[in-house]
């Protein structure tokens, strides 16, 4: 079973730090630097600011809160959004002494994560409206799938019933969402 985010940060504080560190960083380098990339265009900086936020996360783990799964994938961007902000002010302008650069990325943040947010409302409306839809098993065997992250046997064995149903129901749902959520997918792709 997939370990959430919020375990790896809980057991960095009392386990192996660098084992559960190495996990994460594992998880979310690359995303992290594509999400600084993107906004500022510059591989050195990217790799600065990249580097400040992993030193930030493995000094003070408790400080990323997570969501209801478990996951710290939202707050993580989020705060780095920030450190990537401070990490401007406080370098380029003042090299700089141009402030112009600076102003269009804090526009595009903003704009970027309200338009995140109006995506990922959209996204949950629809799987919703499918989950709706569906008879209570299937309901039972997605909740602890997507929610709990039960494997295929241990959905099984919870709602007594065999593997085969499981898996067949799990994917003719896991379809259905996607179907539907292709015009989503390619409107932000």
């Amino acid at each position: 079973m997939k370990l959430t985010d919020a375990t790896l940060l809980r057991q960095m504080e009392t386990g192996c730090k660098v084992y559960f560190f190495n996990i994460l960083y594992d998880r979310y380098n690359r995303l992290f630097y594509r999400w600084i990339y993107t906004r500022i265009g510059c591989k050195e900086t990217t790799e600065e600011i990249a580097q400040n936020f992993w030193v930030e996360i493995w000094e003070n783990p408790s400080y990323f809160k997570n969501n209801i799964h478990g996951s710290v994938k939202d707050y993580f961007l989020r705060v780095l959004s920030f450190r990537m902000l401070d990490y401007l002010k406080s370098s380029y302008a003042r090299k700089s002494g141009d402030n112009s650069l600076l102003s269009e990325i804090e526009k595009s943040l903003s704009y970027t994560h309200i338009l995140e947010e109006i995506h990922m409302n959209e996204v949950h409306t629809i799987i919703n409206g499918v989950l709706d839809n569906l008879p209570q098993l299937t309901k039972d065997i997605c909740a602890l799938r997507l929610n709990q992250q039960y494997t295929v046997k241990e959905t099984a064995s919870a709602l007594k019933v065999s593997p085969k149903i499981v898996r067949t129901r799990y994917r003719s749902v896991l379809a259905m969402l996607k179907e539907r959520l292709v015009g989503v997918y390619s409107y932000s792709g």
